[in-house]
């Protein structure tokens, strides 16, 4: 009996011992668990508060201290990385917006300048007492390359003209400024259209180094006997619309457009004006407007709305004209400029 007494208390100490031995082992690697979760926690977790920092707009100063653990080493390499490239991105991206908003600037300048060129038809000034006018110019951009003009060359000339500038966007719009002003500036000295597009062609030439080529209607009306001489210069057709419904298009043209040719032999055409017609002048943006079925609005479709008119006058001619292509258009394909003018002729006399 005391034998088995003896050999129970030694088995009864070292299962004690052998508890013992567990317990402390299991003690020592939930210490080392819980260092190496704090070595790898504690950087993470500095890690996280700069990217928060970051996305707040606060610029990430954290950084990850050195570490013998490979994938610290391979987080913190990466995270200098990313950080320095989104520094350079956001310099980079500051730097490309400051320039779009200088050009924006700039591009809406000109456009307003662009917009001053021609005439302002609820601005009042004085027009010749048998003549009123209306022009529509919508640029498919912030600025255009589409003209309108229309003013008295002296008391007894009044002139109107439409051009297009090949080309979109702001070398387009400079072009056109120039043949604005080309144009105020040749029409009171020669007052023929002919000569003035003439003119204007040598000059597009010498110094038009992009060869933008202008294609232009411009006529001249005698106040006192109503005659209308006129040279279509590679544009769209003029139609005449009699103050009894009959409508009239003058489709010749007299020289191609302007800035191509250097000997340039311009022609021109006279009509007699009855009281109340209409001269109706648009560019390419409204016969060329092109629906979802890939149908052109054209010229045939122009002159039904012309038809349909009751009572025109200027302003509801242009209006009804614009409203029918927008009706009848694709927005999403609508990429040229859209300009209209329509000049009435009436007899005071």
């Amino acid at each position: 009996m005391a034998l088995d007494a003896e050999v129970f208390a030694d088995l009864h100490n070292l299962m004690f011992i052998y508890i013992g031995w567990v317990l402390l082992a299991f003690l020592i690697i939930a210490i080392a668990i819980w260092y190496r979760t704090r070595t790898i926690n504690q950087p993470l977790e500095r890690l996280i508060q700069s990217i928060e920092k970051s996305q707040s707009g606060v610029p990430a100063t954290a950084t990850l201290p050195d570490s013998d653990t490979y994938e610290i080493q391979v987080l913190n390499t990466n995270f200098y990385r990313l950080k320095n490239s989104l520094k350079k991105y956001a310099e980079s991206l500051q730097e490309v917006t400051a320039e779009k908003d200088q050009i924006m600037d700039e591009v809406t300048f000109a456009s307003e300048v662009q917009l001053n060129l021609i005439p302002n038809n609820q601005k009042s000034f004085t027009l010749p007492p048998n003549i009123s006018a209306y022009g529509i110019l919508e640029p498919a951009g912030l600025v255009g390359g589409d003209l309108y003009d229309y003013f008295s060359v002296d008391d007894e000339h009044f002139l109107f003209g439409i051009a297009d500038v090949v080309g979109k966007g702001v070398a387009a719009a400079l072009t056109m400024t120039m043949v604005s002003t080309l144009l105020r500036t040749y029409a009171p000295q020669l007052k023929q259209p002919e000569k003035i597009l003439t003119y204007m062609n040598k000059f597009l030439i010498e110094n038009n180094p992009d060869y933008r080529f202008v294609t232009m209607f411009l006529g001249i009306i005698d106040l006192k006997t109503g005659t209308c001489t006129f040279s279509n210069a590679g544009h769209t057709p003029l139609f005449l619309l009699s103050e009894d419904g009959k409508i009239t298009k003058y489709a010749q043209t007299h020289s191609t457009a302007l800035g191509i040719l250097e000997n340039l032999n311009v022609s021109s055409e006279t009509i007699q004006l009855k009281s109340g017609d209409e001269i109706v002048l648009c560019t390419d943006g409204i016969t060329e407007a092109v629906n979802q079925e890939d149908k052109l609005f054209g010229t045939d479709r122009l002159e039904k709305v012309l038809k349909n008119l009751k009572n025109p006058e200027p302003e509801s001619t242009a209006q009804a004209i614009l409203d029918a292509v927008k009706s009848f258009a694709d927005p999403e394909r609508q990429t040229d400029d859209i300009t209209i003018l329509v000049v009435k002729y009436m007899n005071v006399s």
